[in-house]
């Protein structure tokens, strides 16, 4: 799916970034599509995991008061070293934070041992984590202990803290600081041996579905149909493990996984993603809408009438105060990219460009899947 440029390079500031379809422009087939990279095996969702902790080594950017910070170090310290700690014993310290640390187990299952990126919020009225060190954390997950190694804790966090974006002090990552202690294999098959494929929201749809399943039960010898797969809903397809497979499951699911689609048998209509925080719009090569007279904060296009002559001291200035959105009076509408391509003669700022295509979907002239992330 090609993206836009919202702005040209002289206002960095705004962009859309613009892949084009090479492939397609060449007039050359586009590569055939996996069913991993369309769906994914229901159990096989990685786990998020979550611990509260406690930073050491800022410089004066710590939680001002006493409370839960200083609990837990007053906590630490009589274990490890004073038992006769107080409480008082540490007000005004102002070099630790209480904080909040989570990661995520990938979802191929993790191994005791595996070493994976954390991150570290601030709880408290700490201001800033830059300098700071965070202290080995027991890190849980929504599965509970099944009273085996560990209790219910997967992981240890701990590290050096690295602030990635300096306008946000107040979060921070640390690479390689969780340390995992628990193997966690990702449970496929249900016990009547089934497994679940959920396509990715992006290619979620009945006529999607009907193609996985259809693909999925022409795996038998020779291409012989198996009647093992089929669509319960837009996004699931049930796959039952066909007979002599039991056996050896993992072999089967792969070439489940690894199979191949049409891209034609893919298409899930027409998208748009709006990107906030990024500052990024993406537009699908077939997007349209309804021909409509749009406004902008009263900006115009310019145009020098006739074209600029360095014989002439001042060329004349005709300003438009709107522009045709569908030269080619096509049938099917406007396209958004024609649009786009308004926006970036008149150098429109990016949340102007979000907001204008916001209106035109809530109007229902928007033909296509309006995606926004903040």
């Amino acid at each position: 799916m090609p993206t836009a440029r919202a702005e040209p390079s002289r206002t960095s500031s705004w962009i859309l970034v613009l892949l084009g379809l090479l492939a397609v422009a060449a007039g050359v087939p586009a590569a055939a599509v996996q069913v991993q990279d369309i769906a994914r095996l229901r159990g096989a969702e990685g786990m998020p995991l979550l611990g509260v902790g406690l930073v050491v080594g800022l410089n004066g950017t710590g939680d001002k008061k006493l409370g839960p910070a200083h609990r837990m170090l007053k906590q630490m310290v009589a274990q490890l070293a004073d038992d006769t700690a107080v409480l008082d014993d540490f007000d005004g310290t102002k070099s630790i934070a209480l904080v909040h640390v989570h990661g995520r187990l990938p979802e191929t299952g993790s191994a005791g041992g595996d070493l994976l990126d954390c991150y570290v919020d601030v709880a408290g009225t700490a201001t800033s984590l830059v300098g700071g060190r965070l202290l080995v954390t027991p890190m849980k997950g929504p599965v509970a202990g099944d009273g085996g190694s560990g209790g219910g804790i997967f992981a240890f966090a701990s590290g050096s803290l690295v602030v990635e974006d300096p306008e946000m002090p107040a979060s921070a990552r640390v690479g390689d600081g969780l340390h995992v202690v628990r193997d966690l294999t990702p449970a496929v098959l249900s016990a009547d041996g089934t497994m679940e494929l959920l396509l990715h929201e992006a290619n979620a749809s009945w006529p999607v579905a009907k193609n996985v399943a259809a693909l999925v039960n022409g795996l038998g010898p020779l291409g012989q149909d198996l009647e093992i797969a089929r669509a319960v809903s837009p996004q699931r397809v049930v796959v039952a493990l066909p007979p002599g497979e039991a056996a050896r499951p993992a072999a089967f699911i792969a070439r489940v996984l690894e199979s191949y689609l049409d891209p034609t048998q893919v298409t899930s209509g027409a998208r748009v993603m709006i990107n906030e925080r990024a500052r990024v719009i993406v537009v699908d090569h077939d997007v349209q809408f309804t021909p409509t007279v749009i406004t902008v904060k009263g900006m115009t296009i310019s145009r020098l009438v006739p074209p600029p002559d360095p014989l002439l001291a001042e060329p004349v200035i005709d300003r438009d105060n709107f522009i045709a959105m569908d030269p080619g009076r096509r049938a099917d509408g406007a396209r958004l990219q024609d649009l786009v391509d308004a926006f970036n003669t008149l150098d429109v700022p990016f949340e102007d460009q979000a907001n204008v295509i916001k209106t035109l979907h809530a109007l229902g002239n928007l033909h296509a899947t309006l995606e926004v992330h903040r």
